[in-house]
């Protein structure tokens, strides 16, 4: 029987060109096909694209520009604004504080503004007294680093700053070191002045709940008014003339002064302060963990703690002995 005839086989080479999809599809689609091919392999098509690219780049950087300008006249407006502040002659809170403290940060010299009732506030030449001293509010002053005494590069001492018969409200200023500043007659509330150095002038001032905590008065203070002040290591240089000394402080962080050491050595050591002024400061003993003293920089805030009183002259003693033991 004769074989019989095999199918034709399919052949398995595609045809190259216009496919059956292509030629379905309307002919302006095909033409706009075309077209889009044309324009993206023209020279001219290109270089402009080119120029377009570079003119996009050129707007961008002239905005960059406009901003960065915008915001130096912004700054400088506000800088302007801050000496207009602490320039104009008013009693009261006005601004000072934190037009102070923008300055502060820029790193101006606060020597130029002067900020005394005398200077600014309502004051009597004849009699020469202050009869209504400018305000100087919310005061930061925050040097950086870990401790004060930065005198690098990175950090300048703020020098002949005066602040006389002001009224300085909840400042806070820490690690700061102040040369040559006058404080005579003004009255802080509230705030804190910690771990700083003030070398100046301090008679008459008044410190009403302003925590002190390890800052050190090289300077007079005769008259001088210390108000429920937190004192835990305080540094007095010339204590003499301390009219009031209403403290409070922990008995193993008491305030102190420096004394020459045995035998006529240079090294100045901690001293206890007299007992007198001791005597008006309450004393709180510290809190224990776990049978052992609680470091200083982990316990609470002095003032919200239940305090056990340790007496003035314990704390004197215990100062005197560490001082001998040198």
């Amino acid at each position: 029987m004769p074989d019989a005839p095999s199918k034709p086989r399919r052949s398995t080479t595609r045809k190259v060109g216009t496919t059956q999809a292509d030629t379905n599809r309307p002919g302006w689609y095909r033409r706009f096909g075309n077209a889009v091919n044309a324009i993206e392999h023209d020279p001219i098509v290109r270089i402009f694209g080119a120029i377009i690219v570079l003119l996009g780049v050129y707007v961008a950087f002239e905005t960059l520009l406009q901003i960065n300008v915008d915001l130096k006249d912004r700054e400088q407006e506000r800088i302007d604004k801050a000496i207009e502040k602490l320039q104009t002659r008013a009693a009261g809170n006005t601004g000072r504080g934190s037009a102070l403290s923008f300055l502060y940060g820029k790193g101006w010299d606060l020597s130029n503004y002067d900020q005394s009732c005398e200077a600014v506030g309502v004051w009597d030449d004849e009699k020469h007294v202050c009869r209504n001293p400018p305000i100087v509010q919310d005061l930061r002053m925050q040097a950086p680093g870990p401790w004060m005494f930065k005198t690098d590069g990175n950090h300048t001492p703020i020098s002949n700053f005066r602040l006389t018969n002001a009224e300085i409200e909840n400042a806070l200023i820490e690690r700061e070191y102040f040369i040559g500043i006058n404080l005579d007659g003004a009255e802080f509330v509230d705030g804190s002045i910690k771990a700083s150095a003030l070398t100046g002038s301090f008679q008459g001032t008044a410190f009403n709940g302003t925590d002190l905590s390890d800052t050190e008065f090289s300077g007079s203070v005769e008259g001088a008014y210390f108000k429920y002040a937190t004192l835990n290591r305080a540094t007095f240089l010339k204590p003499d003339g301390i009219k009031v000394f209403d403290g409070i402080a922990w008995s193993d962080f008491p305030p102190i002064t420096y004394r020459q050491g045995k035998d006529g050595d240079d090294i100045v050591l901690e001293y206890p302060l007299p007992i007198e002024l001791l005597q008006q400061v309450r004393f709180c003993s510290p809190p224990m963990i776990n049978g052992s003293i609680q470091p200083i920089e982990d316990r609470p805030d002095i003032k919200t703690i239940d305090c056990k009183s340790v007496p003035a002259q314990t704390v004197f003693d215990n100062e005197l002995k560490q001082f001998q033991s040198f």
